[in-house]
C-alpha cells in the first residue's frame, strides 16, 4: 500500500529521532509519543513506510553500531553497556538473533 509524502516525512522524522537517541536510555514508546500524532498512528505509519516496527528498527541500528565497535576492538562488555544492555549475555543473545552471527565474527583480524 503506497504512503503519502506526509507519512514518509513523519516516518523519516521518527527514524532520525531513533538514530539520535540510539544509545540513550529512552524507550521507543517515549520517542513515538513526542510526535504530533497518536502513538498508534506513529507506529502504523512507521511500519507502513519501513516495513518494520520502530523498536525492531532501533535494535537493528544498535547491532550495526555494535558491529562497528567490535570491529574497532572494543571489548564486548563495553559495547553491551554502551548500547544499554546491563548483562553482556543478553547483548550477545540479541546480537546473534539479529545478525545471525556471533560477535566474534566481527573481531578485528590479526
Amino acid at each position: 500500500m503506497p504512503y503519502s509524502v506526509k507519512e514518509a516525512r513523519l516516518a523519516y522524522d521518527i527514524f532520525m529521532c531513533l538514530r539520535e537517541k540510539l544509545i540513550k536510555p529512552v524507550s521507543t514508546t517515549d520517542i513515538l509519543k513526542q510526535f504530533p500524532v497518536s502513538y498508534t498512528t506513529a507506529l502504523k505509519v512507521y511500519k507502513k513506510v519501513f516495513k518494520k516496527t520502530p523498536h525492531h528498527h532501533r535494535e537493528l541500528l544498535k547491532m550495526e553500531l555494535a558491529k562497528r565497535l567490535i570491529h574497532k576492538g572494543y571489548p564486548l562488555k563495553a559495547v553491551a553497556m554502551e548500547l544499554g544492555y546491563q548483562d553482556p549475555a543478553n547483548f550477545i543473545k540479541m546480537f546473534k538473533r539479529i545478525t545471525q552471527q556471533p560477535p566474534s565474527w566481527y573481531f578485528p583480524k590479526q
